[in-house]
């Protein structure tokens, strides 16, 4: 009887004229929304193959030029969550439009510039749009596609949207280098201008996406299909609730402050004289303290206002999962980092040749994206995914450790970029479907920004901590150029704990991961998951 009266309490709130997207225009939509995304990728792929030639070409040291990639991996990462909750709360169009007019404007003065400072600065900056883009377009996709099918194929589109860019951005950025490095920087503003346009004009506004949204959550509640229970419970949710719509200003801070300085911190450390100054070890400090101090006053807040809800933390697997997004960006952006300048540096190849040695990596992965829905949980426990592509990627790792020379390509690079992806690629898409069928309904949202932005940090970490070993052996010195920047130990010694890095996340996965209960995805109480 109350879930009648609430149904037509919602329905009453909204006119009665009925909203109609034709699918050629749903589908460009998520066409738009998918570009955003390769953008957003390409930003970060193309730049781990230029990262030799902007140091050459801006005279950085062997631990400068991670910056190139970390400084954007950095902001995109940590500004994340709150711009998300800025979507929800103020637009998402707007949070788009603008995301990806930043993203342009600011690859314009990074294109230009001759100062590495400058370059740094811009980068981080443009980060910023990443994280305004990404979640408004996730959002979008939500009311455009409200039906539960729709929705799952949509989103599954976005994704893989970053996989083919972090295919395509290495093809077009070694494509690109034959020109400059500059031309890497000059394609974004080419791209993101239009886009941003037609997202401005395609884009339908806030009322009429949720009245959108509402009218096809009502007709898939009134069906005999496996999505009324879910569009019934959505309904119930989508009330109306003034302190949902409250921004909190002190938990963004808190998780923007750890997030940059702990990966600061990390990274300074891999400069100059590195851990030996009070600096580093002082910014990372703090950093990891304001971590504890986040959870605690979210803990505090009204959980209608909180960034990230304590109560998620009470979902089966929600925790576990978050560590394991740690890995597999760790894992393809560090191995794809140092490649490209072992290649690049000490094997002479080619900027293009470069793209085309990664393939292996790309094609890895691409097969387990496609094969993996072949792979029902019913007959392949997510658990044994999770543990079994850990253990794979575990044994890629290792034959990278004897690929030091370009002889070794066949036998041990390509073989361990092929292997390990599969194997990471096995974790991520366990994760990420774990997540899908555990959390209720009214989490979701929630759980996959929390899972996004800790795919990111993890990248931008693993970077930073790569760069700390490197920083142990002398060719690596900030002070190093040219030849000497290659010492053949430190990559190796990355490549160990990265192989070391995925036997404990095995090791985590067979001993707290627990295969999810699919019926359980329909109960909205925390406490029954």
């Amino acid at each position: 009887m109350h879930s009648d009266t609430l149904e037509s309490g919602i329905e009453a709130k909204i006119e009665e004229e009925q909203i109609v997207l034709s699918n050629a225009r749903k589908y460009t939509l998520l066409a738009l929304f998918c570009s955003t995304q390769f953008v957003d990728v390409y930003n970060a792929s193309a730049i781990v193959l230029a990262t030799a030639d902007v140091a050459d070409g801006l005279n950085m040291g062997a631990t400068e030029g991670v910056w190139t990639l970390s400084a954007y991996v950095l902001t995109f990462a940590s500004f994340m969550l709150p711009f998300g909750k800025i979507a929800d709360i103020w637009s998402a169009k707007g949070m788009l439009v603008l995301g990806i007019l930043w993203v342009g404007a600011f690859s314009i003065g990074i294109a230009v510039t001759d100062d590495k400072v400058v370059l740094f600065v811009l980068r981080a900056f443009a980060g910023l749009g990443a994280a305004a883009g990404i979640p408004a377009a996730i959002n979008l996709i939500i009311h455009v596609f409200p039906g539960e099918a729709e929705q799952h194929v949509a989103l599954a589109a976005f994704g893989g949207a970053g996989e083919l860019a972090n295919i395509g951005g290495f093809i077009i950025g070694g494509i690109l280098l034959l020109a400059s490095w500059r031309w890497v920087f000059w394609l974004l503003p080419i791209v993101c201008f239009p886009l941003a346009g037609l997202a401005f004009w395609l884009v339908p506004g806030r009322e009429v996406l949720k009245q959108y949204q509402l009218q096809g959550l009502r007709r898939e509640a009134e069906t005999e299909g496996t999505g009324a229970e879910r569009a019934r419970e959505l309904l119930r949710t989508l009330e109306v609730d003034g302190d949902a719509l409250k921004f909190d200003y002190v938990g963004s801070f808190l998780v923007v402050a750890a997030a940059v300085l702990s990966v600061f911190g990390l990274t300074d450390g891999g400069e100059g004289s590195g851990w030996g100054r009070a600096q580093p070890i002082t910014t990372l400090v703090i950093g990891l303290l304001l971590f504890p101090v986040f959870f605690w006053w979210e803990s505090r807040i009204d959980q209608r206002t909180a960034l990230i809800p304590s109560s998620i933390w009470r979902i089966r697997n929600v925790t576990v999962l978050t560590v394991v997004s740690l890995v597999p960006y760790f894992w393809w952006y560090g191995v794809q980092y140092i490649h490209a300048n072992v290649m690049q540096i000490q094997w002479g190849v080619s900027s293009i040749m470069t793209a085309v040695h990664f393939l292996p990596i790309s094609i890895g992965g691409g097969i387990i994206f496609i094969l993996i829905g072949y792979l029902p949980p019913s007959k392949f426990p997510l658990k044994i995914r999770m543990v079994v592509g850990a253990i794979i990627g575990m044994i890629g790792t290792i034959l990278l450790v004897f690929g030091q020379n370009q002889d070794d390509y066949w036998k041990f690079v390509a073989t361990g970029f092929f292997i390990g992806s599969i194997g990471i690629a096995m974790v991520f898409i366990s994760a990420n479907n774990s997540l899908l069928m555990a959390v209720p309904t009214e989490y979701s949202g929630v759980v996959g920004g929390v899972f996004n932005a800790t795919l990111q940090l993890g990248a931008v970490a693993g970077l930073a901590i790569n760069a700390t070993i490197q920083s142990f052996f002398p060719d690596h010195a900030a002070e190093a150029s040219g030849e000497h920047r290659i010492a053949w130990k430190g990559y190796q010694s990355n490549f160990i704990f990265m192989a070391s890095l995925t036997a404990v996340l095995a090791i985590v996965s067979a001993i707290w991961f627990k295969n999810p209960y699919v019926p359980h995805k329909r109960q909205t109480p925390v406490q029954n998951v």
